[in-house]
């Protein structure tokens, strides 16, 4: 009882892997959100970085792995 809210945002939240710019990872993030905050930028445009697949210096991807 009272989970409900919890699960939803959580099978919703998508890991995120932050490369170089020849494709070596060297970071990830457990959501968007973690990620905007920790690199002082909004949510949507790590959002944006992720589908485009490049922003901010680096290339970027959403992954199924979680961390």
């Amino acid at each position: 009882y009272g989970t409900a809210r919890i699960r939803a945002i959580e099978s919703k939240r998508k890991t995120i892997v932050q490369m170089t710019l020849e494709g070596i990872p060297i970071a990830m993030y457990c959501s968007v959100t973690v990620a905007a905050e920790l690199l002082k930028h909004s949510p949507t445009s790590v959002r944006k970085w992720c589908d485009s697949g490049i922003g901010g210096g680096y290339k970027w991807r959403y992954s199924d792995e979680p961390i």
